[in-house]
């Protein structure tokens, strides 16, 4: 084994750090945080650490002294670290440097964001996908007779031909509501597909995790979850939502309504029910604020 891997100490970053801010600005990030964090130069409620270009080039020395004076000036543009003097000779022109911490959360929190919303387009295509390979493979009927097709997942009911295809049934998936069935090969997966995009966008805004997500896929059809996902998220413009996953399950459980209280709205209710039927989910909203998924 070759004496140059692993026998120093190595500097290392996160990958989705040098994907969002490029790879040399994150290695100099990450240095920076591993002084500040055993720093006791405490100033204005943030720890400082002070260092000339010369001795961050012995830290760096892969890099010369113009591209560490680069990554420092772009990293002080990005406002992601905050440059000062706190020296106590007015000649001595040495940088302090601290991190702008509240700035890197909400690159962080864009991140997360990116991976959810990743992880969500995973999720989804894998549910159509085993969608499309329950469907009746080249199953046809010619002149009433029954062709010897191979059919996955099927069941027969009072078939005279064993590899009648008719009666289609999904048995892997148990679904509360029913997905579309179908009768013959002609499946439309475009419909499913614009469907996934609008609840990937919706989810991702309302703020529900991949992994509770999942469990409302398995469970409910799109076209129910994209309903209620537009009903939460007309919802949390007025009120704040601390569960929204809790309160999602619920609205699919319970077949929420969403009723708009303004005079040019027109409600599919009955007119006598209609504050009962206002009053009875408001009840259900607040239970499902508390609930957990």
């Amino acid at each position: 084994m070759s004496s140059l891997l692993m026998k120093e100490i190595p500097l290392m970053v996160q990958p989705s750090l040098a994907k969002e801010l490029g790879l040399n600005e994150a290695l100099f990030l990450q240095q920076l945080n591993y002084w500040i964090e055993r720093s006791t130069k405490k100033i204005d409620g943030k720890y400082w650490i002070y260092n000339t270009i010369e001795a961050w080039h012995k830290q760096f020395p892969f890099w010369s002294i113009s591209t560490i004076k680069r990554i420092i000036s772009n990293l002080e543009k990005e406002k992601l670290i905050i440059t000062g003097n706190f020296n106590k000779i007015s000649m001595d022109r040495t940088k302090w440097y601290t991190i702008n911490y509240s700035l890197l959360q909400e690159i962080e929190n864009k991140i997360n964001a990116d991976k959810e919303k990743e992880n969500l387009e995973n999720l989804i295509d894998g549910e159509i996908s085993n969608e499309e390979n329950e469907i009746t493979i080249s199953s046809k009927w010619n002149n009433g007779k029954c062709q010897n097709e191979t059919a996955i997942g099927s069941k027969w009911n009072n078939g005279k031909c064993q590899n009648e295809p008719s009666n289609t049934i999904y048995n892997n998936i148990d679904y509360k509501h029913k997905k579309t069935t179908t009768t013959n090969n002609d499946v439309d997966v475009v419909e499913n597909n614009d469907i996934k995009e609008r609840v990937i966008l919706l989810s991702s805004k309302c703020g529900i995790q991949a992994k509770n997500m999942r469990v409302f896929f398995n469970k409910y059809c799109l076209e129910d979850i994209e309903k209620q996902l537009k009903n939460l998220s007309n919802v949390m413009k007025e009120n704040k939502v601390k569960n929204p996953a809790g309160w999602l399950r619920s609205a699919l459980d319970n077949n929420f309504v969403f009723v708009n209280n303004t005079k040019n709205d027109e409600v599919n209710v009955d007119k006598e029910s209609v504050d009962e039927q206002i009053k009875k989910q408001k009840d259900m909203q607040r239970k499902a604020l508390t609930s957990f998924i």
